[in-house]
Formats: structure tokens, sequence, C-alpha cells
């Protein structure tokens, strides 16, 4: 059966974003003299036109400024960022603007720091992160759930509270999709999920088979579970799980960029992994710019675990254009 978590854990990570005060500095004034302009740039420019020329040109720059930090205009590249799902802990009321710039660039330190450490900067539901419900209580209500199913379809090997997942088990696997400061974190009993799509069609089974719960990031908490080792993915192959993600987001870039065609991945010799092509066309390149510029962390890829009896598999899937990377070299 698939790995039990303990629900006595203490997150290392804190799950309530700290808001930033409003700015208390007044707002500067409107430039009446070239020295007022505020640019190197514009004494060089003194040189080939007049003061009030220049001054007119700072005014038009200081109200098109304006006009692009609309919110209206960048709620939907913010939703189109987090896949379509604003978090739940969020602060809605704040400049989306400024919430997409603030993303990509920790998702850009998140990414520096896993070229130091040659390790994925990932939360897990059964380890770092403690669900807000009790997890222990979770799994056995589906493994009873399960357990009550397969004896109704005649599977001998199952008894009450104790449901047979096959010969190395492998029914829960935990996924990590992370979006600058924000990780949203699902473990799925996939055998319940499967029989609720294509046995008992039941809205409580599907429900049941999944748990769902967004975790807020920062450089702080990130710091303790570094130096506690809890990163998980430490038995993975990162060498040829990173050499997939680079791969794949420069195989992004140059497709809606340059326009150049892909070059196949080859996966590092020696490495025990199997690699699938995508199976669909990327999101349109308006939403998809912040997520290319953010990299890993920008909610481009799924990393997930199935814990088995003879081991884990990992996997890397990117949620762009489904392409997948699986490593079993800790089977």
């Amino acid at each position: 059966m698939g790995q039990k978590f303990s629900s006595t854990r203490r997150s290392n990570i804190s799950s309530t974003p700290q808001r930033r005060a409003p700015s208390t500095e007044p707002r500067a004034a409107s430039p009446s003299r070239l020295e007022d302009c505020r640019s190197q740039l514009t004494i060089l420019l003194y040189l080939a036109g007049d003061e009030l020329s220049l001054i007119r040109a700072s005014e038009t720059c200081r109200s098109l400024s304006t006009t692009a930090r609309n919110p209206a205009l960048w709620t939907g590249s913010l939703r189109s960022f987090f896949d379509g799902e604003l978090p739940s802990i969020l602060d809605q009321e704040a400049d989306p603007l400024e919430t997409l710039r603030e993303q990509v660039q920790f998702a850009r330190w998140l990414s520096e720091q896993e070229r130091k450490l040659k390790a994925f900067i990932l939360p897990s539901l059964g380890t770092e992160l403690q669900h807000p419900d009790d997890e222990a209580g979770w799994h056995r209500q589906c493994d009873e759930v399960v357990a009550d199913l397969k004896i109704e379809a005649g599977c001998k090997k199952s008894k009450p509270g104790r449901p047979y997942y096959g010969c190395s088990g492998g029914a829960y696997t935990s996924k990590s999709r992370i979006f600058g400061h924000y990780a949203v974190v699902t473990i799925t009993n996939t055998v319940l999920a499967g029989l609720a799509a294509n046995f008992t069609k039941s809205e409580a089974h599907r429900q049941l088979a999944v748990r769902k719960a967004w975790h807020y990031l920062d450089k702080a908490s990130i710091g303790r579970v570094v130096r506690k080792g809890k990163l998980p993915y430490r038995d993975a192959d990162y060498v040829a799980l990173s050499a997939f993600t680079r791969w794949k987001l420069d195989e992004l870039r140059k497709r809606f960029i340059t326009q150049s065609p892909p070059i196949p991945f080859k996966a590092p010799e020696g490495s025990d992994v199997n690699v699938k092509d995508g199976t669909r066309s990327p999101p349109s390149i308006a939403g998809l710019l912040p997520r290319l510029n953010a990299g890993f962390y920008g909610g481009c890829f799924d990393a997930s675990d199935t814990w088995t009896s003879i081991g884990c598999i990992y996997s890397v899937d990117c949620v762009l254009d489904g392409s997948q990377i699986a490593d079993y070299s800790a089977m």
C-alpha cells in the first residue's frame, strides 16, 4: 500500500502570506523644470531638443504609465499565470501587476536555489506541509471505501478496511505545482479516483479521492526546510529530471519566440527514465510569457511521487503540453 503520512508533523512552510503595508511615500509631483524629470537620458536629449518638449514627453510617459498599470489590464494575465485558478489564500485586493511581478521574481530566486543545491525546491503534502485536516483519518476512510468497493466487485484479496492495491501498492500519489510564492499540493488515491470515474460514478467518491491545499512560500520558510534537509525528491535522479525541464522550457521558448524547430530530448547516459511527448498544444503566447520567464517555478510543471512497496516513482509533467519524464532509479 502507498506510504502513510503522519498528521503530527508540523509545517515548515507558512500557509498564510504576509501582507505588505501600503506605501506611505508621497507621490512625486509633476515636473516643471528639466532637472525635475529625474532621468540621466534627459541631459543627452536636451542637446537635440528643448526643455518644454522634454517636459511634455515626460508627462506623456507618466500618463501612459498610469494607464498601463490599470488593474483591469492585468487581472486576466494574473489569472492566466495561475492556470486559470487564483490561489484561495491570495490577497484578492492586491495590485495584479505587482502580484504577478512578485511571483516571477520569487520563481527565479527558487531556480537559483535549485541550481545551488542541485535539488528541486518542492513542498510535499505528506512531509513538509501539514494538511489542515487529518491525513491519517483520510487515508483510513479512502482505504475502507476502496476495500468495500473491491469486495463488492468480487476481489477476494480485499478485506473490510484492508483493500488490495496490487502486489506493489502505489495507490497514493502526491503532486506539487509552484507559482512563485504559492504552491498547490494535491494527494490522490488513484485507485478510488479510477473507481469513481469508471465504476461507481459517485461524486462523493470522486471528491474523497483527492486532497488539495494551497500554501505560501517565502525565503525564510524555504531556508528552514533546506537546513533540515527536508526537501522531497532526495532519491530522484535530479540530473535527468532537471535536464528535461531545462530542455522543455528552451523548446517552448524557441517554438513561440523564434519559431525554431524543436530538438528531441536526449536523456543523460545511465539514467533510468521514460519520456513521453506532449499531446496537446500549449496556451497562447500572451498568457505564456510570464510563466516561461518564471521557469520551473512558474506553474509550468507538476512534480509527482508515487510510493510503492518496492520504492518510489518520481515524475515531472509539463502542464503546458502534456509531456512527461518518469524516473525509476529509486525502485
